[in-house]
């Protein structure tokens, strides 16, 4: 690792993003050089700005980031030769498809042909013939149109009465189920309460984080407001006493309590609540609530 990556993991992805603007899990993903959500231009980008705000020799970062993206690059101009030369060797010959489509059409225009000549031959009483009974034809139509609209107009009602026979029927369902699901809940709060009065708490005695990977955190004690932050890859014991915020650059932790470990998987940025022995997590609104209106 060069001594300017060293440097920028000793400062922290929460004070680079503050000073930067920089997102911070793409702080995080170029401390630890994960170069897999970025893009050539954007990734060099990002270098030339951490270089020039701290006055670090990111060189050997930038060389690694660019020889990633010359492998996917080479790959996928691979696959995509592989895939044209695929296309043009499997191409089926279609010349004698499209000499029977020309015949085929030929035939049907001479064919027409003959027929238009056909009708002009035709004498005056035929097309007076014709025409009489073209008449007739649609008069007949006509007279029949009303009832189709009417036969339509019961269909179209009776289909109305029974989709909305259904959908009330539904919606009484629907009504049912959550009042059954909102009875039992405040049945299973009020056991629940009733169980916290007659059994005890058990006493927590220890909180510890453990991080299976460096990690940035940001903690807030609840009560006091006090804000504490810390880069680091050892295990850190906390009060277990005291309400707390966690903010972590990323969630490959694990938060053990009383000696069971609650374990958390997550690449972005994750938030957590703990109070009395419970650990939750929670969204960034909440922690916003929890936190007295502050992001961090």
């Amino acid at each position: 690792m060069s001594e300017g990556l060293q440097k920028l993991q000793e400062i922290g992805a929460q004070k680079i993003y503050e000073e930067t603007h920089i997102p911070i899990w793409h702080v995080q993903a170029i401390l630890y050089e994960s170069f897999e959500g970025f893009n050539r231009v954007q990734f060099l980008g990002f270098v030339s700005i951490l270089e020039r705000e701290y006055g670090v020799d990111l060189q050997e970062l930038q060389q690694n980031g660019e020889a990633y993206f010359d492998t996917q690059e080479e790959a996928k101009e691979t696959l995509t030769s592989e895939t044209i030369f695929s296309a043009a060797k499997n191409k089926p010959d279609r010349k004698p498809l499209y000499i029977v489509i020309a015949l085929l059409l030929l035939g049907v225009a001479a064919y027409y042909w003959m027929e238009h000549q056909q009708e002009r031959s035709m004498g005056i009483d035929d097309l007076e013939k014709n025409t009489t009974l073209l008449t007739r034809a649609t008069n007949d139509a006509n007279k029949s149109e009303p009832k189709k609209e009417q036969a339509l107009l019961v269909a179209t009602d009776e289909n109305e009465t029974n989709s909305s026979a259904a959908l009330q029927k539904e919606e009484s369902a629907q009504h049912d189920a959550q009042q059954q699901e909102k009875t039992a809940l405040q049945e299973g709060n009020t056991i629940a309460a009733k169980s916290s009065l007659q059994t005890p708490k058990a006493t927590v005695t220890e909180l510890v984080i453990a991080p299976r990977m460096r990690v940035w955190l940001g903690y807030v004690d609840v009560k006091s407001n006090r804000r504490y932050q810390k880069t680091f890859k050892e295990p850190l014991t906390l009060d277990p006493k005291r309400e707390w915020l966690f903010y972590f650059g990323h969630g490959n932790v694990d938060i053990i309590i009383n000696g069971e470990k609650e374990k958390f998987a997550a690449r972005r940025p994750l938030r957590l609540h703990y109070k009395d022995g419970t650990i939750q997590k929670i969204t960034t609104e909440e922690f916003r609530r929890l936190n007295r209106g502050n992001k961090w």
